[in-house]
């Protein structure tokens, strides 16, 4: 056995956890996350005994660790030091009570205790994903994979409509609602998965087109980046439809600009509007072919945005009643649903329903990691996603890297904004592969010669 062959398993292990997490149900039932975590564990616990046998770091850079550091930290040292049982009253509280007087504590030890071991692994799979990235064969085996597991998603999703299926797998006797698709009872988290997916798609077929790869590889990508684009509005989340337009058009004006810079595209005019327009055509008939009459419906029964409405009223509750009360380490993840509930019942505040999640990520991240948890979530998702803007755009990228740098803009650029209105950053397929995809930017080396040949 090599000294090397502990960090290949942990990358294959990843690889196979990123696919068991899509297609067990999104990773949205309790018991396939509790399985992600604990495959997630053991694959970081991989790494690190790897990386210990090799005798050297991790490939992370040093902001990252410090970030990752601090989540574990305030994560496991809040987390025992909080009492057991429900504590949502706490809340009401000057300072979250903990065993230990003066240290950060959650409001229920059990509900922190449950889903820090996830926490914990997504957080050694960004790091595996950092570390492997410095290896080209390995970052683009992974990217292509992404892309692959999300076409299968994708198909899975389309084949249910075509078929009128009754339930996720056919199961007759699941209740999952009249607009689940693919793997997703909730259509909002399957628009935000199929735009996370479609412009990866979309850059491998760039690629397999510009760098002349196999034609089955080019079947295989531009079949895939159009499919995954059609049942973006196939999907009934009015959000998602929006968000798949708003990606298209940036993508291009992306692809415009990219020809205005150069003049070796070798591209016309007149070409370039044809191949628009045919890619439209195709992408028109996908779409017609496999239904949009609930889209349509839930478009046709839209009625505007109000402030008065549920979600806006519950908000503008987060924002002015439950984060001054959270604190700067907050209220501990999975403690969200406990905490608003208290706020609102103490202050007999006008939210009807339960809201065990914010539908707002961000707002849902303040109120359960805090400011200084809030501030390392961000370097490690933002971080990527502008770590992917600068290799889209610098000049000394390859075309490979290009294409995947505004890949990986466009889509987790679309995850962040769907995450100001709902909840994608909660299920634990999205989260993983967004973790990943930041992960693999991270660790991308700075290129410093323009290539446009197959490697």
């Amino acid at each position: 056995m090599s000294r090397g062959a502990l960090l290949e398993a942990s990358r294959w292990l990843l690889l196979i956890t990123l696919v068991a997490a899509s297609w067990l149900w999104g990773g949205t039932r309790p018991w396939t996350q509790d399985l992600v975590a604990q495959m997630l564990l053991i694959d970081t616990g991989i790494f690190l005994t790897g990386l210990v046998i090799l005798g050297r770091f991790p490939r992370v850079p040093r902001m990252v660790i410090a970030s990752i550091l601090i989540l574990l930290a305030l994560g496991w040292l809040a987390s025992f030091n909080a009492y057991p049982g429900p504590g949502g009253m706490r809340i009401l509280l000057s300072i979250i009570p903990g065993h230990l007087v003066g240290w950060p504590a959650f409001l229920d030890r059990n509900l922190s205790l449950h889903a820090m071991p996830f926490i914990t692994g997504i957080l050694g799979a960004f790091c595996i994903a950092c570390d492997l990235s410095a290896n080209r064969n390995w970052r683009m085996f992974f990217w292509k994979s992404i892309a692959l597991n999300g076409f299968g998603i994708v198909i899975l999703g389309l084949v249910q409509r075509f078929t009128y299926a009754p339930a996720i797998y056919w199961d007759i006797y699941e209740n999952t609602g009249p607009t689940f698709f693919a793997v997703f009872r909730y259509h909002a988290n399957a628009g935000a998965f199929i735009n996370l997916i479609t412009p990866i798609l979309v850059g491998m077929a760039v690629l397999s087109v510009v760098l002349k790869w196999s034609q089955i590889e080019r079947v295989l990508w531009i079949t895939g980046a159009l499919f995954s684009g059609a049942s973006a509005f196939v999907n009934a989340s009015r959000a998602a439809n929006f968000i798949a337009l708003l990606l298209i058009l940036m993508g291009v004006v992306w692809i415009l600009l990219c020809l205005l810079a150069t003049r070796k595209s070798g591209v016309s005019g007149r070409q370039l509007v044809i191949l628009l327009l045919s890619t439209g055509l195709v992408l028109g008939l996908l779409i017609l072919s496999f239904g949009t009459e609930m889209s349509f419906l839930r478009w046709k029964a839209f009625q505007g945005i109000s402030w008065e409405q549920d979600r806006m009223l519950t908000y503008r509750i987060i924002i002015e009643h439950l984060i001054p009360k959270s604190g700067f380490f907050g209220v501990g993840p999975g403690n969200f649903e406990g905490a608003f509930a208290a706020v609102v019942e103490a202050g007999d505040l006008p939210v009807r329903g339960r809201w065990d999640l914010a539908h707002n990520d961000y707002l849902q991240t303040l109120s359960e990691w805090g400011w200084l948890g809030f501030a390392c979530w961000s370097v490690l998702v933002g971080g990527g996603f502008l770590k992917a803007v600068r290799i889209a755009w610098v000049r000394n990228s390859s075309l490979e890297s290009k294409a995947m740098g505004m890949a990986g803009t466009l889509a987790l650029g679309g995850l962040l904004l769907h995450a100001a209105i709902d909840f994608p950053l909660q299920i634990t397929s999205i989260q993983l592969c967004a973790v990943v995809m930041c992960g693999l930017f991270f660790g991308q080396p700075n290129e410093r010669v323009v290539s446009f040949r197959k490697k």
